[in-house]
This record gives C-alpha cells, structure tokens and sequence, in this order.
C-alpha cells in the first residue's frame, strides 16, 4: 500500500474487507494504518452492515456465500466496530 502524504489522501476500501476473515482484515488495516502514519490522511470502508438480530434472507445469504466461497463474512455494526 503506498505510504500517504498529508491529510487530503484518503484510502477507500469499497467491498474489500468483507471478503476476508477477521485475521486478514485486521492485517489489511494494518497495512493501512501504517500507511497513514501520521500524516493526517482518511480512511473510508464502504461494506454491508448486517442487523444485529434478525438478518433478512439476503444478507443471511450473502453471509453464507461469502464464508463458503471466500473465508470472508458480512458483519454485523458491532462486529465492524470490534474489527477497526
């Protein structure tokens, strides 16, 4: 991930993180943690943010695709939360 420069660089991860187990993804924000240093520079994470109790048959379903196919899992806020 290329080093930032100052504070009007923002990273976007648009339906990245989604794809990864909790391992990976806390590795990846990481790296970008690093990569902002302390330059001041933003983050964004756009991704889908599950209910935290009754998930609609969608979500449930992108869920489980996401865990056969990828490793990966949505997430609920909390868990985002406890992730970043």
């Amino acid at each position: 991930m290329p080093a930032a420069t100052g504070e009007g660089d923002v990273y976007l991860l648009s339906a990245i993180l989604h794809g990864f187990d909790d391992e990976t993804a806390t590795r990846i924000l990481r790296n970008l943690a690093d990569a902002i240093g302390d330059t001041g520079a933003s983050a964004a994470l756009l991704e889908l943010v599950l209910p935290e109790t009754h998930a609609d048959l969608s979500g449930a379903s992108f869920d489980m695709q996401m865990l056969v196919n990828t490793r990966g899992r949505a997430r609920t806020r909390t868990q985002w939360q406890s992730l970043v």
